[in-house]
């Protein structure tokens, strides 16, 4: 039996997400497997949409040495059944490495508290360009 849409929409923004991650990352993709599985288990816990349109997938994994981050921008919002109900638009996919659980939590907590300015999100919603995208959120 398929899965209803806004599921199937939600796995497969993760599953694109975790393939760019890998892509554009330093790491090949021997992990792919490792990371979909790792970021399965945790929206298995609970969504990571923190609201305001805007979802944390996150995982942690022995094979990533440094935090990686992918943000994209999806020009159809999708239920993430995130924690206010409301669609997401906004996704940044973060693989963090398994040695340091505080290190973790500090890295979701800056990206969560960027991710929630309002400001912020506007000026990424009006992105118009990939660069102008990646300068708004380093900015």
């Amino acid at each position: 039996m398929p899965r209803p849409r806004k599921l199937a929409a939600k796995s497969f923004v993760l599953d694109c997400s975790i393939a760019l991650a890998w892509f554009f990352g330093d790491e090949s993709h021997p992990y792919a497997d490792a990371v979909a599985n790792e970021v399965g288990k945790r929206e298995e816990l609970g969504s990571t949409g923190i609201g305001g349109g805007v979802a944390i997938p996150h995982a942690r994994l022995r094979e990533i040495k440094k935090p990686f981050g992918l943000l994209a921008r999806l020009k159809n919002p999708i239920d993430f059944a995130a924690i206010d109900g409301g669609p997401v638009d906004i996704v940044f996919l973060m693989l963090l490495p398994a040695a340091s659980q505080l290190d973790q939590l500090n890295t979701l907590a800056a990206a969560a508290r960027k991710l929630r300015d309002g400001d912020l999100l506007s000026k990424l919603r009006k992105a118009t360009t990939a660069t102008e995208l990646y300068r708004t959120i380093a900015g």
